[in-house]
C-alpha cells in the first residue's frame, strides 16, 4: 500500500461519500463508495475526492489564479505579502495544542499557524499542484482534492478547521461554505481573509491590487462579515493589517452547536 493508502486507512472510518455521503472503501486504485458505487481515483499519490460536477469543473477551479499551478512561485508571492502586510496575529496556541486539525484550501505550505502544534491534519484543496507540494512537503498528514462546499467527511469529525484566504476565492454562497466547514467540526472554525474598506480611494487601490495579482470572486466588507457571522458565536475577532486594515481573523466557537 502507498503512504497515502495508509493515511487514507486510518481516516477511513469518517470518510464519507461526496455524492451520497455513505461509507467509502479503499482498494489499490483508489476509493469508491459503498452505496452509489462511484469511484474516487488515487493518481501520483493525490487523492481525488471530487464528485462528477466538480471533477468536470476542477481544471478550470484550479485556475482562479495562475500561480495555483506553480507551488514555488506562490511561495514566493505569499512571503513576499506578509513581509510587506505586516499584521498583528491571533495566538492560536491553545486552539491547535493536541487538536485534529482541517485545513480547508490548504495550499503548498503552512503559514499563519504552527503546524506542529497539531496531533493531525488533513489538508484540502483543489489545486492538485498543491496537495502533491503538501504530500511531499509534510510525509506524516493526509492531503486530499476535494471541494470545499462538499467536504468527504462525517460530522465533527475534526477539533479545529480552517479557513486560511480561502472565502474570496469560492464563488456562490459564502454561509454555505461557513455551514459545510462548520457542519465537520466539534470546536473552532479559524478564518483568515480579506476586509475592503468602506473609504473610497483606499477601496479602489484594494480593487486594482485584487484584479491584477489576486483573481478573489469577493471581498467582504466589515458590514459583509458582521452578517456573514451572525449566527455564530464569536471568540475573537482581530482587524489587522498595515494596507488599512485589510485582514481579519476570526475564531468561531462551535462547541454546542448540533
Amino acid at each position: 500500500m502507498t503512504p497515502t493508502g495508509t493515511k487514507l486507512l486510518n481516516h477511513l472510518d469518517a470518510m464519507r461519500c461526496v455524492s451520497c455521503s455513505e461509507h467509502l472503501e479503499l482498494s489499490e486504485s483508489g476509493l469508491h463508495c459503498l452505496g452509489c458505487g462511484q469511484r474516487f481515483p488515487i493518481s501520483d499519490d493525490v487523492p481525488f475526492l471530487l464528485d462528477s460536477h466538480d471533477s468536470a469543473s476542477q481544471e478550470l477551479a484550479g485556475h482562479m489564479e495562475a500561480l495555483f499551478r506553480f507551488p514555488a512561485f506562490y511561495w514566493l508571492k505569499i512571503n513576499l505579502l506578509l513581509k510587506l502586510n505586516k499584521t498583528d496575529d491571533l495566538d492560536l496556541r491553545d486552539y491547535l495544542l493536541q487538536k485534529a486539525v482541517l485545513d480547508v484550501g490548504c495550499g503548498p505550505f503552512y503559514y499563519g499557524y504552527d503546524a506542529t502544534l497539531a496531533s493531525s491534519i488533513v489538508g484540502l484543496d483543489l489545486s492538485r499542484q498543491f496537495v502533491r507540494a503538501m504530500n511531499e512537503r509534510d510525509p506524516k498528514n493526509l492531503y486530499l482534492v476535494a471541494n470545499a462546499k462538499k467536504i468527504p467527511f462525517t460530522r465533527k469529525s475534526f477539533d479545529v478547521s480552517f479557513l486560511r484566504y480561502v472565502i474570496h476565492h469560492i464563488p456562490g454562497d459564502t454561509s454555505q461554505l461557513l455551514a459545510e466547514v462548520a457542519r465537520v467540526t466539534r470546536q473552532y472554525l479559524i478564518i483568515f481573509d480579506h476586509v475592503r474598506s468602506d473609504v473610497p480611494w483606499q477601496r479602489a487601490i484594494q480593487t486594482t491590487y485584487w484584479k491584477s495579482f489576486d483573481s478573489g470572486h469577493h471581498y467582504n466588507t466589515m458590514g459583509e462579515w458582521n452578517e456573514l457571522l451572525r449566527p455564530y458565536k464569536v471568540a475573537a475577532f482581530r482587524r489587522t493589517g498595515r494596507m488599512f486594515g485589510n485582514i481579519c481573523q476570526i475564531i468561531l466557537d462551535l462547541r454546542g452547536r448540533d
